[in-house]
């Protein structure tokens, strides 16, 4: 008789959603901190170029912690992508357009029409729908 195989959700393991949306949430995370970080400074690529510029960018503070919660990010959606379907997880991408678009209108003081809405609730419908097949 064969040893009964747990599933590894089941087991107090997140589910590849769950992982899916931590990464997507550090994702936007990284956006917002970089933006910040841009915002109180100039940035010129030619400042990747010379240690004086990639002092500047690490100096800053919200540079290295955006860069912080892409790795982490990345971690995160590698772990989802060994556990779940592609096609299911990589749609929850398209949730950084909304948790992005509400945060550049919240704090960054953004636009936001009608349309960019009606497009968003589009997305989230979408996810929806995605997550739930």
């Amino acid at each position: 008789m064969k040893p009964q195989q747990h599933n590894s959700y089941e087991a107090g393991m997140l589910s590849p959603i769950l992982l899916g949306l931590v990464s997507i949430f550090l994702a936007a995370l990284a956006q917002i901190l970089l933006k910040q970080g841009l915002r109180l400074m100039t940035f010129e690529r030619s400042m990747l170029m010379s240690p004086e510029g990639w002092l500047a960018l690490v100096q800053n503070g919200w540079i290295p912690a955006g860069i912080l919660c892409y790795v982490l990010s990345l971690v995160f959606w590698l772990d989802a992508l060994s556990k779940g379907e592609l096609s299911q997880l990589y749609l929850l991408s398209s949730l950084n357009f909304v948790i992005l678009t509400a945060v550049g209108y919240t704090i960054f003081h953004e636009n936001m029409e009608l349309l960019r809405v009606a497009g968003l609730l589009l997305i989230l419908m979408g996810v929806l729908l995605v997550i739930r097949s």
